[in-house]
């Protein structure tokens, strides 16, 4: 597994390359959760067009990871699931729980809502 990020707009854009099963959540989690604990973060967004499996183990670290960034206040989004992935979390109904977008730009733009959305909210 490899992990890189970039920061824009104090939005953290992680990018997992690889699988993510039990020999590899220790150091994923940690990885994410420093990034969490920049200061002004305003929302991360994890990247998983290149991540082709995940396993139960790895699956506890996602929840993990939105309660820790619910506490913390900061936006927790995923983008780019294959489909075998995504099957996955609809099956154990993490769709419900966790925000999956299918690019990475859908999911930056969910953190700056346009105008337009804004609008329809106060209506």
């Amino acid at each position: 597994m490899e992990l890189s990020h970039r920061i824009e707009n104090n939005i953290c854009i992680i990018s997992v390359k690889g699988e993510i099963d039990s020999r590899e959540t220790l150091e994923f989690k940690s990885y994410i959760s420093s990034l969490m604990n920049e200061p002004d973060q305003k929302g991360i967004v994890l990247n998983c067009e290149k991540m082709p499996y995940i396993d139960s183990s790895g699956i506890g670290v996602f929840i993990s990871l939105l309660q820790e960034a619910k506490k913390k206040d900061i936006g927790f989004v995923m983008c780019g699931f294959d489909d075998t992935v995504k099957v996955l979390f609809e099956a154990m109904g993490l769709d419900r729980i966790m925000n999956n977008y299918p690019t990475e730009e859908e999911a930056i733009e969910s953190f700056n809502p346009t105008e337009e959305t804004e609008e329809e909210e106060n209506e």
